[in-house]
């Protein structure tokens, strides 16, 4: 009897517990897995658990889905997490720490010119990202609100208000450099007094610093 394989990536908050024939694993939140499957009827059995006893969620892959695919968790339980991120919308969010993540867009070695085009991680406004059905983005949407009633989220930056990350930056812009650089994005990380997937948020902003090496020492957003 042949066999089938795929890959299973958690691309989730939450721990999934893989059930098949020959035994239980474990695949924890940033974890991928290769997984095979004996042809002729077997299936593999995932479990989601959530935090505060809510309930599992349950997700079945047979034997026809194997053909070398990667399944990601996200897609699988996206009903199951939509439900539980709705009914844990956060309250009294309080920011525990902030800090600038500097995300490399280009590093150009010097001694020629060269026009390249930049590619920035864009910034959307959480309104839309509410209303969308990607779990990742009704994530951002419901922190970007709570972050915006947040006292301790005004004082630990410069930010009167989370619009200042609404504006639109542009996906891609062409730039030329000549001298030995790098062009860097501000993202700022802000982690929280809640329980996952509301523990920790990546925003980006429109902020670019160039450095000749290294990575930029002073944020825009944040006090030194």
């Amino acid at each position: 009897m042949g066999t089938n394989n795929c890959k299973l990536y958690n691309d989730t908050d939450y721990k999934v517990t893989i059930v098949d024939y020959d035994g239980t694993r474990t695949l924890k939140p940033g974890f991928e897995a290769s997984n095979y499957l004996l042809k002729g009827g077997y299936y593999l059995k995932l479990v989601m658990e959530f935090p505060d006893g809510w309930k599992e969620g349950i997700a079945y892959l047979y034997g026809s889905e194997f053909e070398g695919r990667t399944h990601r968790m996200s897609n699988l339980f996206h009903d199951q997490i939509h439900e539980y991120t709705n009914n844990h919308i956060p309250t009294n969010m309080k920011v525990t720490r902030s800090f600038s993540k500097w995300h490399l867009l280009h590093k150009h070695p010097g001694g020629f010119q060269q026009e390249v085009e930049v590619e920035k991680v864009e910034t959307n406004s959480w309104k839309r990202m509410r209303a969308s059905e990607t779990v990742s983005e009704v994530k951002i949407g419901f922190m970007l609100e709570a972050l915006s009633q947040s006292t301790s989220f005004r004082q630990s930056s410069r930010l009167s208000s989370t619009q200042q990350f609404e504006q639109q930056t542009k996906q891609k812009e062409k730039r030329t450099f000549k001298d030995r650089c790098c062009l860097w994005q501000e993202i700022i990380v802000v982690e929280t007094n809640q329980k996952p997937p509301f523990q920790s948020i990546e925003i980006p902003t429109n902020n670019i610093e160039m450095t000749v090496d290294g990575m930029p020492t002073k944020s825009k957003f944040l006090p030194l």
